[in-house]
């Protein structure tokens, strides 16, 4: 979205605004099942279910389709997002009374200076444009079955992003560091270095899962499908469970021999977990897994999950299959409620999946035998792994 194209929505890869009313936003008004407006950009789904009436905080109205603009409110036919004429009125007693004028008093929901509207006198309607969206940070979502729109305040600090931000620099980092020392099976044999290292990669993940958890809680992230929901519960779950099984196997501090360099049982390469604690953090600032990271990060999760896979079948005795089992879960809930809900056809969805599914299984496959071959012997992998 080009915050700056006031007072129209002009996406990044357009010149200017794009009529509602045929070629592409009219193709994705038509097809789609609900269009999420935010200032990220906007969020169209032709597969995913919508569950909106158990936020609260979203306000929601009639809305039918208009010629100009993304629809009108039935009532004060107040426009959201016109591409025709955005005008003020001379006297905001003469508008109709809504719910969102009474929400933004004299246009309060814009208070930039350069806005592109117009002051007309005999103007008795408003429009919600590009300055209302930036400015109130609004969350506008269209339910295009029940001809309905919802919108509410997006109240996200500033320090959410940046705690987002730097959380995810720190699990990339150690998500890049462990997929190198798994394919090498390498084992620090310094133990000042393992013991803070495990210690602050735990603390990292309780901090995700609590700041989701609160987040989810105080409906600063606003999940409005049940695909999302559903994968917020398993991605949740599951990283508690692998949390906990660290932790545990950690110990605080480890009981080792500090005096003859004795190493850490090896179980520090848990991208499983730091995958789908970046998840839960992009699912945090994107409110949905409908984002562009998404394959890659699902290419990710279900080549390490192949990976563990052939290197369990190596090792029999090993107690480590109700965690694999998990990872199976995951994976194909990933498949299944977000790189399936991400396309626009049944086609398209069909084919990312099979690309993922074979380029996992290759990938992982490659791994175990790279490792096998070039970083010694397996021995086996470790709780967590």
């Amino acid at each position: 979205m080009q915050d700056s194209a006031h007072p129209y929505l002009v996406f990044d890869s357009d010149s200017g605004p794009l009529e509602w009313s045929h070629g592409t936003l009219l193709a994705l008004r038509l097809g789609a099942r609900f269009m999420r407006i935010t200032p990220r950009g906007m969020h169209v789904s032709q597969h995913m279910a919508l569950d909106i009436k158990t936020h609260h905080d979203f306000h929601g109205t009639d809305c039918t389709p208009s010629r100009t603009a993304l629809c009108e409110e039935s009532d004060s036919r107040m426009l959201f997002f016109s591409t025709g004429a955005v005008d003020l009125p001379d006297d905001w007693r003469t508008l109709y009374p809504n719910e969102f004028v009474q929400r933004f008093p004299n246009g309060s929901s814009c208070s930039s200076a350069y806005t592109g509207r117009m002051i007309r006198t005999t103007d008795t309607q408003y429009e919600v444009s590009l300055c209302d969206l930036m400015d109130s940070n609004l969350d506008v979502v269209l339910d295009s079955n029940a001809a309905k729109i919802y919108w509410r305040v997006d109240d996200t600090y500033t320090l959410d992003y940046v705690l987002v931000a730097v959380l995810s620099v720190y699990l990339i980092s150690v998500i890049s560091h462990n997929m190198a020392t798994a394919m090498t099976h390498e084992t620090s044999q310094q133990q000042f270095m393992i013991l803070p290292q495990r210690h602050i990669e735990n603390l990292v993940v309780l901090l995700v899962l609590v700041y989701t958890v609160v987040s989810v809680l105080l409906t600063h992230c606003v999940l409005i499908t049940v695909g999302d929901t559903a994968l917020l519960w398993h991605m949740g779950i599951l990283s508690a469970v692998y949390w906990t099984v660290n932790v545990r196997a950690a110990g605080w501090p480890w009981r080792g021999d500090r005096t003859t360099g004795a190493a850490a049982p090896d179980n520090r390469h848990n991208v499983s977990m730091f995958t789908m604690c970046l998840l839960l953090l992009l699912l945090r600032v994107y409110q949905t897994l409908d984002m562009p990271y998404l394959t890659a990060l699902v290419f990710l999760f279900g080549s390490r999950f192949i990976y563990k896979l052939t290197s369990l079948l190596m090792c029999w005795d090993s107690k480590d299959y109700l965690l694999l089992l998990g990872d199976a879960f995951v994976f194909a809930s990933l498949l299944g409620n977000a790189v399936w809900a991400s396309q626009h056809n049944a086609v398209q969805a069909g084919a990312l999946q099979t690309i993922l599914l074979l380029s996992s299984w290759l990938t992982g496959i490659f791994m175990h035998l790279y490792g096998a071959v070039y970083g010694g012997a397996t021995g086996g992998m470790q709780v967590g792994d």
